[in-house]
């Protein structure tokens, strides 16, 4: 294909997209191989993300409270100071 055919695509090719398309042939390979099997630190890693997870939920489930608490209080505030 020269330039001519090509028309608007560009003549090079991004590195990150040839690195990317060649890891995910080569982890098929590898599952291929070795089957759907997980490491220790895999599992591991599985498990922090999930504790981290729940600790982050119950951290916006709290600030959602802190939140409404503190709308009402000033809510409360306003109609105290207006009548």
């Amino acid at each position: 294909m020269n330039k001519t055919d090509r028309k608007g695509i560009s003549s090079f090719r991004n590195v990150s997209d040839l690195r990317i398309q060649f890891y995910c042939e080569y982890r098929l390979f590898l599952k291929q191989l070795h089957g759907g099997t997980s490491s220790e630190a895999s599992r591991g890693g599985t498990r922090l993300h999930s504790k981290i997870a729940v600790e982050v939920s119950k951290s916006a489930a709290n600030r959602t409270i802190l939140i409404l608490l503190l709308v009402i209080i000033i809510i409360s505030a306003i109609f105290w100071i207006w009548m």
